[in-house]
């Protein structure tokens, strides 16, 4: 086995962004392609080790890179200046045969998406300037060399397969095109090698499970501190069909529905809030309320008064998860707060090391088969607080009678029977 320092371990070529003794930029060569080539590389595709568009950035004479950095092609931030004439490389029923159209009939510059095949189609789904191109494909004469990444079937080929195939059609003419591919297959070669000669570490280390933070004060001694809470928002800026959900989960938010209940007597909180601007009904939909809920609602500042009334100093607010909390800002009110869903998960394990716990509060609720008493609120809001409820008198009661087992035995484990 060959052993490496530190040092020649951590030297990296910043070319081909491989390490010093897997570094094929002596096998590149320039190549004067005449047909403009742009690439629209996925973000997570830029740095890869692997990744085979560089080897046509540092050839091709005539190529341009666009990378997708923080979606902003994909949320129509950024245009993409395409070349005139420019068609798709993408497969689809859609698509022409390179092969079998006339020359007059070819696009006059590539554009050519890199990435793996399921990046490659969320950029073609999410940067509506592509689906207006022209598409063209082709019929790959034999099955990708490429042997350290697998390919989904075996038409399927690498990206710097597919441009020396295309431009192959494109200007057959042109010298130089087969040495792209001979570095394509000189850097799986000293990969290959590299992997019998050197002791493979796992890409992904094993997680450690989780430790055991035990569970907070208010689900015993404190229980009457508890004021459970949730909230409900709404988006208030620009809203569209065609907007994407990122840029749209980026416009502002206002508060419109905020409940609370406290468990020691029971006491209900509940203000419907008139937002600046009312949201439009799909957006509105799944809260339960109605336009005419929040254009009667009381004003924010008002909503803070109540609120103030029906807190107490000692007040413990709970919620299901962080969201709520985060919520909850407009409104005020300096008390200690807790989410539950983190407990939950905690207090699971405690019972059965084994479980793996995600998801909603609805699927916690199944699998408990938790009862789950009247609504004391309208839409939505009141469905989660009684959910809420269930779920903090469930882990109250059982972390009680666990405590209540716990001092009925020695140290050495056996029951006391004095």
């Amino acid at each position: 086995m060959i052993q490496e320092t530190a040092s020649e371990h951590r030297a990296v070529c910043h070319t081909c962004f491989r390490p010093l003794g897997l570094c094929y930029c002596a096998l590149l060569s320039r190549v004067e392609n005449r047909t403009p080539l742009l690439i629209v590389q996925h973000p997570h595709e830029r740095f890869h080790p692997f990744g085979t568009a560089r080897i046509a950035e540092r050839c091709l004479k005539n190529v341009r890179i666009e990378v997708d950095y923080n979606r902003t092609l994909r949320d129509g931030e950024r245009q993409i200046d395409f070349p005139e004439g420019a068609g798709l490389l993408y497969p689809g029923p859609d698509a022409q045969d390179l092969g079998a159209i006339s020359e007059a009939e070819h696009p006059k510059a590539l554009v050519v998406l890199d990435g793996t095949w399921h990046q490659a189609r969320s950029l073609y789904r999410d940067i509506p300037a592509l689906k207006a191109l022209p598409k063209f494909g082709f019929n790959p004469e034999q099955p990708s060399q490429y042997r350290i990444r697998k390919e989904p079937s075996l038409e399927c080929v690498s990206t710097i397969e597919a441009i020396v195939h295309t431009l192959r059609l494109l200007e057959p003419d042109t010298p130089g095109l087969g040495k792209m591919l001979t570095a394509f297959s000189g850097m799986i070669d000293l990969q290959i090698n590299a992997a019998k000669t050197h002791e493979r570490k796992p890409r992904f280390p094993k997680r450690q499970r989780p430790r055991d933070h035990g569970l907070p004060s208010y689900l015993t001694e404190d229980f009457d501190r508890v004021v459970i809470i949730y909230g409900e928002a709404s988006f208030t800026g620009n809203d569209s069909e065609t907007m994407s959900r990122n840029v749209f989960r980026k416009q502002p938010k206002e508060l419109i529905h905020w409940v609370a209940r406290r468990l020691r007597d029971n006491q209900h909180f509940g203000s419907t809030i008139r937002p600046t601007a009312l949201p439009n009904e799909r957006r509105l939909c799944p809260t339960g309320l109605t336009g005419d809920d929040l254009e009667q609602g009381i004003s924010l500042e008002q909503a803070r008064e109540k609120w103030a009334e029906f807190t107490e100093p000692d007040d413990l607010l709970v919620s299901w998860n962080k969201s709520t909390l985060d919520i909850m800002r407009p409104i005020g009110g300096a008390h200690a707060a807790d989410y539950l869903k983190g407990t939950y998960k905690n207090f699971a394990r405690r019972r059965d090391r084994e479980c793996a716990i995600d998801g909603s509060i609805d699927l916690v609720i199944e699998r408990e088969s938790l009862s789950v008493g009247p609504h004391i609120a309208k839409g939505r809001a009141g469905l989660r607080l009684a959910q809420l409820e269930a779920m903090v008198r469930f882990i109250h009661e059982n972390t009680e009678s666990s405590g209540r087992r716990a001092e009925d035995r020695d140290l050495d484990g056996t029951e006391n029977r004095a």
